[in-house]
């Protein structure tokens, strides 16, 4: 029933040469299983501990007696490559705020913001911050991404994502100290991003292994989980004040896929399938410290750990066999792990410098920690990702009592070599980031204890084009580019 080959990666490349089975690869191994009626474009979906299952359009070698083992398995194997939850790509990024950064005005500075940190968007940026200032306060926002990256394949270019996206963000920032009468500031906060606009809790997207995928500025818009930031933070000294807390993320549980299938056509029968994905919370520290050595500077210093999000450890497939009025159900459970977020480390230090009244100027380094990167397969990549040093620089201009003006850039160079192996065809750019934005502050009838402020950003990422030699041989060379718009406004509401 089961034939075995030896390397499941030339296993994978003869069936692409000689049209191909259904198989599973795992550990060294390729099994085939059986011949499906799918699409003839290669789909590879790869798993922990070096796990896969794959397709290419061949038939296969051997007849098989054993027709109802040779079923279920066809069922198996067919429910997965049916399931486009199974078919998730790892993606170098946790939530918008990775790429695009977090509140109208940090971004407005070009993410400049860790010797700021004085709003709501210290929740990431720095929480020490947040024990600046006094009062309560709630932080609303908006973001729109409008991306257009390419894929040009020889002479031929395709839009490769063009699709906007539209995401809102809500927090709040409580003094703790005002209600106790401390001597010493503590605030404490919590922020969330919510993907797709409060429909979902994760959006994610799927595709070929073949295929060239970009896994950051291309796809990093597509693929979003809920995640949410909870912080606290002390004035130690007036000069010196600390904070910290944890990310929480939406972390795969298990997957269970009930799909209803006609026996005579092996077709999905729509109204009786049911696909169960649960769920649970990844959290990861992060800690912040934010120092005044004189009373125009401000120096920060900020951690946060990595990330590495599952979409699942396990799947469950109940096939419903579908004959005329009865239901037959043949649970197969499959052991494997399924990554689909990551987030390399990162150290953050900031500064920012009171020029006059008026004017503020910020600048920051970020370095990731990207050498601990692995595919969605646990393999090492090769050439091995590198680490980076990510500069930005931001200013804030007040012209006006109630009137603000932004600027910010900042360079993030790409930490992906040109790869040697062929079962990996990740695309990425180095990225330059513009941004600009302006605050306004009001306080009608003076309901609020302090003044309320609306901001509002427009960002431009520009992706350098960048040519990469297609990892399968004899196939012409992959050129990547484009850019992304960002436009958004935020409201905090002191109170």
């Amino acid at each position: 029933m089961i034939e075995s080959t030896r390397s499941a990666g030339l296993h994978e490349e003869r069936a692409l040469r000689e049209g191909g089975c259904v198989g599973i690869a795992t550990r060294g191994y390729a099994y085939e299983i059986a011949r499906l009626p799918v699409p003839s474009s290669l789909v590879h979906v790869p798993f922990r501990a070096s796990a896969s299952v794959w397709y290419s359009p061949m038939v296969s070698v051997k007849r098989r007696r054993q027709h109802r083992s040779h079923f279920a398995l066809t069922v198996m194997i067919g429910c997965i490559l049916c399931s486009p939850m199974v078919l998730q790509r790892y993606v170098w990024s946790y939530t918008l705020a990775e790429t695009q950064g977090m509140g109208a005005r940090a971004i407005a500075m070009g993410g400049a913001f860790t010797g700021i940190a004085d709003d709501g968007a210290a929740l990431y940026y720095n929480p020490a911050g947040m024990a600046q200032g006094a009062g309560h306060r709630s932080h609303m926002e908006y973001v729109f991404v409008f991306p257009r990256v390419y894929v040009q394949r020889g002479k031929d270019k395709e839009v490769y994502l063009d699709k906007p996206i539209k995401a809102p963000l809500l927090g709040i920032v409580l003094d703790i100290s005002r209600h106790w009468h401390m001597s010493r500031k503590i605030r404490c906060g919590f922020i969330s991003y919510f993907p797709d606009n409060f429909k979902s809790a994760a959006k994610m997207r799927y595709g070929s292994f073949y295929d060239p995928y970009y896994p950051l500025y291309g796809d990093s818009t597509a693929n979003q989980m809920l995640s949410s930031w909870i912080n606290a933070a002390v004035e130690i000294f007036p000069w010196l004040l600390v904070g910290g807390g944890f990310t929480f993320g939406t972390h795969g549980s298990y997957v269970n896929l009930q799909p209803a299938l006609d026996p005579a056509t092996m077709n999905p029968v729509k109204e009786r399938s049911k696909v169960t994905w649960k769920m649970t919370t990844e959290i990861e520290p992060m800690y912040g410290i934010l120092v005044k050595p004189t009373e125009r500077l401000r120096i920060g210093c900020v951690f946060r750990k990595g990330i590495k999000v599952l979409f699942s450890n396990g799947i469950q497939v109940s096939p419903h066999i579908v004959r005329d009025d009865s239901i037959q159900s043949l649970p197969i459970p499959i052991n494997v792990f399924i990554h689909s977020h990551y987030r390399p480390l990162q150290y953050a230090v900031g500064a920012s410098y009171l020029v006059k009244e008026g004017l503020l100027i910020g600048f920051d380094i970020t370095y990731y920690d990207w050498r601990q990167y692995k595919d969605e397969s646990e393999r090492r990549l090769n050439p091995p990702m590198k680490d980076l040093v990510v500069p930005r620089v931001g200013v804030e201009y007040v012209p006006l009592p109630n009137l603000a003006l932004r600027a910010g850039y900042g360079y993030k160079p790409s930490p992906l070599g040109q790869q040697k192996e062929t079962w990996v065809n990740y695309l990425d750019n180095n990225v330059h980031v513009v941004s600009i934005g302006l605050g306004y502050s009001l306080n009608p009838y003076g309901i609020f204890t302090s003044p309320a402020e609306v901001s509002f950003f427009y960002q431009l990422s520009y992706l350098e084009p960048r040519t990469f030699e297609n990892v399968h041989q004899g196939q012409p060379s992959l050129r990547s580019s484009g850019y992304m718009q960002s436009v958004g406004f935020s409201i905090v509401l002191c109170f």
